[in-house]
């Protein structure tokens, strides 16, 4: 039995993996308008939580205070997009507290690898390690683990080399 090769899963979910352009909400349909609309409500919710739990870290205060250096506030509107945004405001940049930092990050770093896979495989091929390194609370993983890491991924990728350039020579 051959499985379905299908594209693996992505957080920002209102984004098609094989979009072309940015998005807008020109391109959505009134349901997923409204489902886009309730995201963004429950990651405020979400951030609202974060902030009543940990009153002393920068989640707190993420788009909820103005920036020192500027003179104030400024909302920030684009007609093409029919999207708008809050300019001055703090904000925490954690991916891991603040639901709403963690939505842009990502969206931003999926942009990034969409660029990189696309310009990579123009030019032949793209590969994804993943390594595993055995440690347990007490390791400094700074140490020899760190050094094997490197060494075995630095194996696969000239034996990849390797076979790149037998296949083509």
């Amino acid at each position: 039995m051959t499985q379905k090769k299908r594209p693996l899963g992505t957080i920002a979910r209102k984004v098609s993996p094989d979009s072309t352009g940015r998005f807008t909400r020109q391109r959505l349909t009134e349901e997923q308008q409204e489902e886009a609309r309730q995201s963004r409500l429950l990651r405020w919710a979400l951030q609202a939580e974060a902030r009543a739990i940990l009153p002393n870290e920068r989640v707190a205060e993420c788009l909820r205070a103005i920036n020192p250096m500027s003179l104030g506030v400024q909302v920030l509107h684009s007609t093409e997009h029919q999207i708008a945004h809050y300019k001055s405001l703090i904000v925490c940049g954690s991916v891991w507290m603040c639901p709403l930092c963690a939505a842009k990050i990502s969206e931003r770093r999926r942009d990034e690898l969409e660029r990189a896979v696309t310009h990579h495989v123009e030019q032949g091929a793209v590969y994804m390690a993943t390594y595993t390194v055995s440690h347990s609370l007490y390791s400094h993983l700074l140490s020899g683990m760190q050094k094997d890491a490197m060494s075995k991924l630095d194996e696969v990728l000239e034996r990849q080399e390797g076979d790149e350039k037998s296949e083509s020579g």
